[in-house]
């Protein structure tokens, strides 16, 4: 057998070199033994160079692949030219990668004319043959129809010197879908509808839109009377763009609806969607589709009553705008169009108060915009004040008022919600945080499970969201007993914090989570009482297995538990999935620590009738002082209260209070002395004092010495 014929490689590795011959690759030593050359060979196959282009449309984009294969270390080189038939396509980006399993390099591009384009991929460090993938991205001027690529590459590696092929021709072919977009508000919720019709045989749908202002909360596919529900996937780059994916056959023309729930984040305004939809149809002739859906418009406006009236006092015109608002938050914005008259200032009646406006002017149309809150239904005034032009006696305008206005209760305290879900056999709770029990320096939030009330869970997930987008600052520690969330930033006065959590269920008919809340607020806002608390419990119940005997504790019930007496809020809620309803109620308490003592004072109303104010003296101070201090207190309830009875005397009496912490201690004993001031000593008497422990009157401690 002849020797093979040596060619010269395009570069040798530094490990070693590699020899190639026609049909055989021979691998030499760096260091020779002493024998001469290694007798190991690698035999390969000689590589057959047919390099193929194809096509796909992903999103509206065109992707061109050009697939070549290469022995050694390689320069490829392709050109492709563009089809400028329905309109052409512009290239953006390019890349490769060598072998399925590589890593994508992105390549610079150069074009002749705006028709070619073309890129240089090398590598020197690549062994054996490999195949290698170059990736054009291109955008259509149409979104729908036929694109065509045609070109050529050339090749240099190990094996071969130079190659120049011409690339096979390729088109790619997208369809129009017959898709819609349709929206409407109701009752507090959003629903986007896109309907797209399909021909018989397969289809594969995937429509995505863009929220503004909103939080998309489900989706559901409908195809004729049958309803699916949808998983909605979020875009890794951009947390309001969703979509969904829905798949079938059909064996004639049949419209598929999609509709989107979204939550929106105000009561009132004006919201809009965009988006698109895809398709695949493998039975169809054309087997990709393509549809850019129309940008759609709602809104939930109040009709505001507005009047307008006008009046000139012989050297300025007034034009006086009223408007009716409900209670709420409101943003008003009055528009008028000037006629012989120039706008100079404004001014804004609220409240009875009397508030500077700053006017905005475009060509003849004037306005101003004002915000406020009410409690009630108010009204507000616009006065704008003009100066007219000499040559006119008569003026006009006309106008609009437009605004917003939210109506929302934001809660005051905690609230805490849940249901189960008959499929997915799990018990899900929310606890709403609103900013307005702040500001805070942090807030934790410690849930766990009661053991005593119920049946079995595992917790296993935890979510918190801002408003409702995800909140990544928040820091969550979840096993199968406990969550705790930690967040340690506050947040707006508006804004609501939502902390979603769940738990597989396994055994029972019911399931209790208990929540205690710590927040720490600083040191000015109550007076050095640096921590509140809220303890909070919710029972989940899935009403489907409770026992009949049982049907007086059917439904979700609540408890909650505070170590003070302070008056605690309810919130109840429906909540309907399915065919069942579920009764929600939850109560939320909250204890103030203090760590230091706590001074107040109020004013209270008396009795003017004589026996009503003895019967309230002597049960109030003869109970609570006779032990220590029966005459000063016989001698002063009666002289006060006789002499304060007579005629006209002031029927308020003042009730101080000093709140002594245990913190503070512990300590042998405790004297409190109270006086008057010195300077302003008139007008009240002492009448006695009262001791509390935890909220029950005490009899251990001494009160008296009286100075009246």
């Amino acid at each position: 057998m002849a020797s093979p014929k040596l060619l010269q490689p395009y570069q040798a590795s530094t490990a070693h070199r590699e020899v190639y011959s026609e049909d055989l690759i021979l691998e030499v030593a760096d260091e020779l033994p002493p024998d001469g050359i290694d007798t190991t060979v690698k035999k390969l196959e000689k590589r057959d160079f047919s390099p193929d282009v194809s096509g796909n449309y992903v999103d509206g984009q065109l992707v061109w692949t050009v697939t070549a294969t290469a022995t050694g270390s390689f320069l490829l080189n392709p050109t492709l030219i563009v089809d400028t038939e329905n309109g052409g396509y512009s290239f953006t980006t390019a890349e490769a990668k060598v072998g399925e399993e590589g890593t994508l390099t992105p390549l610079e591009m150069s074009g002749f004319v705006d028709t070619v384009v073309s890129v240089q991929f090398l590598s020197y460090e690549a062994v054996g043959i490999n195949v290698i993938f170059l990736y054009f991205y291109a955008t259509p001027v149409r979104l729908s129809g036929t694109w065509s690529i045609s070109g050529n590459l050339v090749s240099i590696d190990s094996m071969n010197p130079y190659t120049s092929t011409t690339l096979n021709s390729v088109s790619i072919t997208v369809d129009d879908i017959d898709a819609s977009l349709d929206g409407n508000y109701d009752d507090g919720q959003i629903r986007w509808t896109v309907a797209a019709t399909v021909s018989s045989g397969e289809f594969t749908l995937s429509p995505t839109l863009t929220a503004d202002g909103y939080a998309f909360e489900s989706v559901d596919a409908v195809v004729d009377t049958q309803t699916e529900n949808l998983s909605l996937e979020t875009s890794a780059d951009n947390s309001d763009v969703i979509g969904t994916t829905f798949s079938g056959t059909t064996d004639t023309v049949t419209v598929v609806k999609f509709i989107f729930y979204a939550t929106p984040f105000t009561k009132y305004g004006t919201w809009s969607v965009e988006g698109f939809i895809t398709g695949v149809f493998p039975s169809a002739t054309i087997t990709q589709g393509y549809t850019e859906l129309s940008t759609i418009t709602i809104q939930n406006v109040v009709n505001l009553i507005a009047g307008l009236d006008g009046s000139y006092d012989g050297s300025q015109i007034q034009w006086k705008v009223t408007v009716t608002v409900p209670a709420g938050c409101f943003t008003l914005i009055p528009s008028l169009t000037a006629s012989g008259y120039t706008v100079v200032s404004a001014s804004v009646i609220y409240n009875q108060e009397t508030f500077a406006a700053v006017v905005t002017t475009e060509n003849d149309i004037f306005g101003t915009t004002f915000d406020g809150s009410a409690t009630d239904e108010t009204v507000v005034t616009f006065i704008f004040y003009a100066d007219p032009d000499t040559e006119y006696d008569t003026w006009s305008a006309h106008g609009t008022v437009a605004g917003t206005i939210d109506e929302s209760e934001t809660p005051t305290e905690p609230v805490i919600s849940g249901e189960y879900d008959p499929e997915a056999e799990t018990a899900a709770w929310s606890i709403e945080l609103p900013g307005n029990i702040g500001p805070w320096e942090s807030i934790e939030v410690t849930i766990s499970k009661d053991f005593n009330n119920g049946g079995e869970f595992d917790f296993v997930s935890a979510d918190v969201y801002l408003n409702g987008r995800l909140y990544s600052s928040a820091e969550i520690t979840l096993t199968t007993d406990s969550i705790t969330v930690l967040i340690s930033e506050a947040i707006g006065v508006d804004d609501i914090l939502s902390i979603d959590f769940v738990g597989d269920t396994y055994s029972g008919y019911q399931w209790t989570s208990l929540v205690h809340i710590t927040m720490t607020v600083p040191d000015e806002r109550l007076m050095k009482r640096a921590v509140v608390e809220w303890d909070l419990s919710l029972t989940v119940v899935n009403e489907a297995a409770v026992p009949s005997s049982s049907e007086s504790a059917s439904g979700s019930e609540s408890e909650s538990e505070s170590t003070s007496e302070s008056a605690s809020e309810e919130s109840s809620s429906d909540v309907e999935a399915s065919a069942t309803s579920k009764d929600l109620s939850s109560q939320t308490s909250s204890t103030i620590t203090i760590t230091e003592p706590v001074f107040t004072a109020s004013i209270f109303s008396l009795d003017n009738d004589d026996s009503n104010n003895d019967d309230g003296n002597d049960d109030g101070n003869d109970d609570g002082n006779d032990d220590g201090n029966d005459d000063g207190n016989d001698d002063g309830n009666d002289d006060g209260n006789d002499d304060g009875n007579d005629d006209d005397y002031t029927d308020r009496g003042i009730n101080w209070n000093l709140a002594i912490p245990g913190s503070m201690g512990p300590w042998s004993y405790v004297e409190i002395t109270a006086t008057k001031n010195g300077t302003d000593n008139d007008g009240f008497s002492y009448t006695g004092a009262l001791v509390y422990i935890d909220g029950e009157l005490t009899d251990s401690a001494e009160c008296g010495n009286f100075h009246y």
